[in-house]
């Protein structure tokens, strides 16, 4: 299945949306808290939960802690590509 969360730039290189990345970010926190069940202060944890991520169409009053921005691919692995492509030895297809 292909995950439709996940852009390519120019290039052909793989990145997220700081919006899709925080939403993949808070799905697992919710995970990881359904999973705890009724272990401990799960209530302590679900709050902070909340004021990191903040809470869906609350706006400003419970706005999160966490901002996130877009997610990519960096370094000399970037630089080659981007290179290789500008060069005509690679081509955006390939990724």
């Amino acid at each position: 299945m292909i995950d439709a969360e996940v852009e390519h730039d120019e290039f052909g290189l793989p990145f997220l949306r700081g919006r899709a990345l925080k939403g993949l970010l808070a799905e697992e926190c919710a995970n990881i808290l359904f999973s705890l069940g009724n272990l401990g202060k799960r209530v302590d944890w679900e709050l902070t939960a909340q004021k990191l991520f903040g809470i869906g169409g609350s706006g400003l009053q419970a706005d999160a802690k966490m901002h996130v921005w877009r997610c990519e691919i960096a370094g000399r692995f970037t630089q080659a590509v981007r290179y290789g492509i500008q060069e005509n030895q690679l081509t955006a297809d390939e990724f």
